[in-house]
């Protein structure tokens, strides 16, 4: 069998009795049923006399809904109704609310109370701005000012059945109702983002008002506040109708800063620039000509030269290269030292160490730098293109004889030159004579040619 706690029948009672018991909840708990009412009603009256039409309206209202839900009301309680009809009818009227529902409450009055019975207060004086701009048409009787107290017929009847109704709606209330929540409202404030409220849920009596404000921390950018997923203005109020919720939001902004190097072609170039968070940011570098040796790192870490960066913090990308120079060097005769004769390359800032001396049988060495003289030993900052020339003070004695009917240079004789001189000689016979024959260090050679004073050497052209 289903409990009788459970059933669709009882629940139906009890959430009718339940709904009797909230509306009337202020005032259905007094001492005994009539005296309540009464006191209500007075109450209204008072509201009325002191023009707070508003509260009046609203205890008339559930006076109104008691005696309607009386079962076999007495004569009594018709009038203590019908009394309360008229003074609701007033009251809206007062508050100018709808014609046809004011006409209709003073013709329940009437039929309640009987033609020539009216309440009246000399407040009501006020309704005839009302009356004039609906043209209500009340019924007749009632609307004169006369105060007649204590009318009616019959002794009270204590209201046993909604008494007991009223404490069984509570006693029900109580075992399967909880508390009526207030409205919450349930905040989310992101990162990078100030004001208030704060984060949380809060309660609120239903039909306030909440105000909201929200800015940008630095470093943030896209600010979006939402009422319950609906984008609002970043400061105003929320009436608290309903629960809601409201979210403010940002975008985080991280900077990228670029170092490129001398002979480094691509993008982004130098500087620094802000993106938003988990923005995409491509790069790609090559090297100009004469240049080497690209290096890309990324936060110190060295990559790929070409590649994308996520922006899920402030990073550093640098794009340098290896420039190179050359270094030409010439070492003569007699010479000992490093570097040796030829070309050489180094990278952009290196530094070259050279240092040079004579063999025995040498003299005055010279050392020259890009044309300029310097000393034996030093070093050579490669930040261009270079010459070194190293040479010694050796000399050696070209001994030449030339014959009768030969023509050239050069002439008979003995010349010193450095060494590593090279010296030329051109001979050819005169008129008449025949069979020319050259000879260098007593070996034939052609009629013209180089020597290389790299020794003491004879020339003799016969």
């Amino acid at each position: 069998m289903i409990p009788f706690k459970k059933s669709v029948y009882f629940r139906f009672i009890a959430y009718v009795l339940i709904s009797v018991l909230f509306i009337q909840a202020d005032f259905l708990l007094a001492v005994t049923q009539e005296e309540s009412l009464e006191l209500q009603f007075q109450r209204a009256k008072t509201d009325f006399a002191n023009k707070e039409y508003q509260s009046a309206r609203d205890r008339l209202e559930r006076l109104d809904f008691v005696y309607k839900n009386i079962p076999g009301r007495t004569s009594d309680s018709n009038r203590k109704y019908g009394e309360t009809l008229l003074w609701l009818a007033a009251t809206r009227e007062v508050l100018c609310l709808d014609k046809k529902l004011i006409t209709e409450t003073y013709k329940q009055a009437v039929d309640l109370l009987g033609k020539g019975y009216i309440v009246g207060d000399p407040g009501l004086n006020t309704l005839d701005m009302c009356r004039k701009a609906f043209n209500i048409k009340t019924p007749k009787d009632t609307t004169k000012i006369i105060e007649k107290v204590g009318q009616g017929t019959g002794k009270k009847k204590f209201p046993w059945l909604l008494v007991g109704g009223i404490v069984v709606a509570g006693v029900v209330a109580v075992l399967l109702l909880k508390k009526k929540p207030q409205r919450t409202l349930t905040v989310s404030v992101g990162e990078g983002v100030e004001g208030t409220p704060v984060s949380g849920t809060s309660s609120h009596k239903n039909g306030t008002t909440v105000s909201y404000n929200y800015t940008l921390k630095t470093g943030y950018t896209g600010l979006v506040v939402k009422i319950d997923g609906n984008e609002v203005a970043a400061s105003g109020s929320i009436k608290m109708d309903a629960n809601h919720t409201l979210t403010a939001t940002a975008t985080k902004r991280y900077t990228l800063t670029v170092t490129k190097g001398v002979g480094v072609d691509g993008t982004p170039v130098s500087g620094s620039t802000q993106y938003n968070s988990g923005e995409s940011v491509s790069y790609n570098y090559t090297l100009q000509s004469g240049y080497k040796d690209l290096v890309i790192k990324l936060d110190g870490l060295e990559v790929s030269t070409s590649g994308t960066i996520v922006m899920d913090k402030d990073h550093t990308l640098t794009a340098t290269s290896g420039k190179t120079f050359k270094l030409t060097v010439t070492k003569g005769n007699g010479v000992i030292g490093l570097p040796d004769t030829g070309t050489f390359y180094y990278k952009d800032g290196e530094t070259v160490n050279y240092s040079y001396s004579l063999q025995a049988g040498f003299s005055d060495l010279e050392v020259r730098l890009d044309g300029n003289l310097v000393t034996a030993s030093g070093v050579i900052t490669m930040d261009q293109d270079h010459v070194l020339v190293v040479t010694s003070g050796k000399t050696f004695n070209l001994t030449t004889s030339v014959s009768v009917g030969v023509d050239g240079s050069p002439e008979s004789g003995t010349t010193n030159y450095p060494v590593g001189t090279t010296v030329n000689y051109s001979y050819n016979l005169k008129s008449e004579y025949k069979n020319l024959v050259v000879t260098l260090d007593g070996n034939p050679v052609p009629a013209s040619g180089i020597i290389t004073m790299n020794a003491d050497h004879t020339l003799i052209a016969t």
